[in-house]
């Protein structure tokens, strides 16, 4: 819009000019006429009227030029004035996207950093556990050796081999300091770069508001620019309107002339006697001149009107001028108020930048405590039970509970009444009314030492294992399926086995298997044909007196532990081996077989129970029986991601243990053990110490195995007894304090 204004004054003072050429152009024969007849010095002043009047006009066109200049350079500047601005609002939200982005980054760089000094800090504590263990170990054979060398000097060749064994030792024990020292070398430096990138990070930051000064200098530059500009477009125009005033005057000046002239005709007239013979071409120059000079008044009067006009525009061109000055003048106004709130924003999001980094500071400072709190109000609650209704059984080695549609069931594997091993084992139901269970369904079994129940798309299934008759360990373990007509379970697939122990179900993607342990034979997995309908062999595991199975998903992958009890001698129990292995097997999905990957030692490990607490897996082990006692520990492992293994945790007393199971009340994390010789006992995870701590017992004769369920919000605990003709049903609640039942 000013441009076009600027543009329109110009045409103006062109039509000025015209104006004033016209004007001379048109009073140029009369004057050279009225000249002529006086002296040829008049015909040369004319001419350098003529060569001033295009001096004049020549000087007009070019300040008409130079304002046209001016015009289209603030034109552009105001373009510029514009394009920064929205460069600027860019720049202004690019900034505050990025400073958000780099809160967000910085969080997640001082997260994946604790992490780091956490695990490094975790490798070094188990490097350095397994120095100690190899220097005490060093320190133990050079004691020996020291006493061999006093006790018998002769024994050089048994010298030998010591001293072989303790530099073998001491090889190992420089390769894990290599390996420590390579492990720090790695960490620290991971560390440094971690901090080198948090740091880089604030930088880009401080330089994302470096580039928002450099551009708020810039938008004052402009401003600058702009004044200049705008300071030389007013002094153009000055220069403008004082170049039509001179012409205004220049056409006063000839119109004077003119009558002066007119004047000097009239004067002719009156000498028209004395000059006779001239008379007549006079008289008619006279008539004709008359004309002539009307005809110019006429022209005068409507260029005096042109003029008039031309002026009172020009006026108007000088108010719009003035006022196109006035925008520009609030423009730069504006323009500076923009760039003092700008700055005043800059400060005021730097500042809430600053508060934002506090506040988050603070709310992590806030949720670390909460954390801590929680863990010790978690560590801090204990367990109470109260026994519900003791189960009918007979010398129970498993219980099973399960839910079919609204109802919940409680199956009880029965192994063997006065020496009898084909006995029946029980299925009870909850009755709602009375909330007590109730007989439902026997299940015919030949020593009966593991329920495991399963669905597979609509059906419901409960495979028992049947360990033998008597010493006669070769059995049919059988598969029941519910049947929805009937509501009873009813035979689905028997499997011969020998010392049938344990049962395990478990599936990868749309593929179902179920392991079964066998302490007698090797152990085995089968997988469901969907064509025939039937469990069919898949993959043998060879097992030392396997006694159960665990499943775990891992980081997506699929892992089976196995658990080996015993290798039995050659006569009786003579000879038999208790010191065996827990194997751990990972699946190939290529090949569709499990391949083992480690092993763990155990001794007389009998129970498996893989579970998954705070984030990490845990791997309990039931020991039952060394060889010679009962009172043995029984080990936990937690799988370590950083050697996809699992690593020993702790180890807890137990006597004569069978199973364990793991549950969870109220946030509270519990691990109880079956044992056949003392209680049943309950540990409460210790969250700020890391370990398990003992929190309840719970009296028991023979235990077996015990299974935790929940109905309505409340925890149950069933518990298989052996010595006694019931097993117990459980309440069990959180609390303060941790009293024994």
């Amino acid at each position: 819009l000013g441009s076009s204004k600027m543009r329109a004054a110009a045409l103006v003072a062109l039509a000025a000019v015209m104006m004033v050429v016209v004007v001379c152009h048109c009073c140029c024969p009369v004057l050279g006429d009225a000249q002529a007849s006086l002296s040829m010095d008049g015909d040369g002043q004319l001419r350098l009227q003529d060569s001033m009047r295009n001096t004049t006009l020549n000087a007009v066109m070019s300040g008409i030029e130079q304002q046209a200049n001016a015009t289209a350079a603030l034109s552009t500047a105001l373009a510029a004035v514009v394009t920064g601005l929205g460069r600027l609002n860019t720049s202004l939200t690019a900034n505050l996207t990025a400073i958000g982005a780099a809160i967000s980054q910085n969080s997640q760089d001082i997260a994946d950093l604790q992490g780091a000094v956490l695990n490094g800090t975790q490798q070094i504590g188990n490097l350095s556990a397994r120095l100690a263990e190899t220097e005490a170990a060093i320190a133990n054979n050079s004691a020996q050796l020291l006493l061999v060398l006093v006790q018998n000097n002769a024994t050089n060749q048994t010298l030998a081999g010591a001293l072989s064994t303790l530099q073998t030792l001491a090889r190992n024990v420089s390769d894990q300091a290599d390996q420590l020292a390579s492990l720090l070398r790695t960490t620290v430096p991971q560390l440094a770069a971690n901090i080198t990138a948090a740091r880089s990070v604030a930088d880009a930051t401080a330089g994302g508001v470096a580039e928002l000064n450099a551009t708020t200098l810039s938008l004052a530059a402009i401003v600058t620019a702009l004044q200049v500009q705008s300071t030389n477009a007013s002094a153009d125009v000055r220069s403008l309107q004082s170049d039509v005033a001179t012409a205004i005057n220049n056409i006063t000046a000839l119109r004077q002339s003119q009558a002066a002239q007119n004047r000097s005709l009239a004067d002719l007239a009156d000498t028209s006697a004395q000059i006779a013979q001239n008379v007549s071409q006079l008289q008619a120059a006279d008539e004709a001149q008359t004309r002539t000079n009307a005809q110019n008044d006429n022209t005068l009067v409507s260029h005096a009107d042109r003029l008039a006009q031309l002026e009172a525009n020009s006026s108007a061109q000088a108010t719009l001028a003035d006022q196109h000055s006035a925008a520009i003048a609030s423009l730069v106004a504006n323009l500076t108020l923009l760039a003092a709130r700008l700055a005043s924003q800059e400060a005021v999001l730097q500042a809430n930048v600053t508060a934002l980094q506090a506040k988050v500071g603070s709310l992590e400072a806030e949720v670390a405590s909460l954390q801590e709190s929680v863990l010790l109000l978690l560590c801090s609650k204990g367990l109470s039970a109260a026994v519900l209704q003791p189960i009918p059984s007979h010398t129970a080695l498993d219980v099973e509970p399960f839910v079919l549609g609204s109802d919940i069931f409680l199956a009880v594997a029965n192994f063997v009444d006065n020496g009898i091993y084909e006995i029946n084992s029980v299925i009870n139901i909850l009755n709602p009314g009375t909330g007590q269970f109730v007989f439902y369904q026997n299940l015919p079994t030949v020593g009966a030492s593991d329920l495991e129940f399963f669905t597979m798309g609509a059906q419901a299934f409960l495979a028992v294992a049947n360990f033998g008759n008597g010493d006669n360990h070769t059995a049919s373990s059988m598969v029941f399926v519910y049947n929805t007509s009937s509501l009873q379970f009813d035979e689905y697939q028997r499997f011969t086995t020998r010392g049938a122990h344990a049962w395990k179900f478990f599936a990868i993607g749309n593929a179902s298997f179920l392991a079964l342990a066998t302490q007698d034979a090797p152990s085995a997995l089968y997988k469901f044909n969907t064509s025939s309908l039937q469990f069919a062999a898949h993959q043998q595991v060879n097992t030392t007196g396997g006694s159960d199975w665990a499943h775990m998903l891992i980081g997506g992958v699929h892992y089976l532990a196995v658990a080996n009890f015993i290798r039995r001698g050659e006569s009786g129990s003579v000879g038999d081996n208790y010191n065996l292995t827990v194997d751990i097997y990972r699946y190939n999905a290529v090949s569709g077989f499990f391949d083992q990957t480690q092993s763990l030692n155990t001794t007389g490990a009998v129970g498996l129970t893989a579970f998954q607490m705070r984030g990490q897996w845990y791997l309990a082990v039931a020991s039952n029986f060394n060889g010679n006692s009962y009172n043995i520990p029984s080990p936990i492992f937690r799988w370590d991601q950083g050697s996809t293994s699992f690593a020993f945790f702790q180890q807890l007393d137990t006597h004569g243990a069978d199973a364990w199971e793991f549950f969870e009340v109220d946030g509270a994390s519990f691990l109880a053990v079956a044992n056949y010789y003392t209680a049943n006992e309950v540990f409460r995870f210790n969250c700020v110490a890391d370990r398990f701590d003992s929190a309840l017992t719970l009296p028991t004769a023979g235990g077996e195995a015990l299974r935790h369920f929940v109905i309505a919000g409340t925890h149950y605990l069933a518990a298989a007894n052996f010595e006694t003709a019931a097993s117990p049903l459980y309440t069990m609640s959180a609390n303060v304090t941790s009293p024994a039942v």
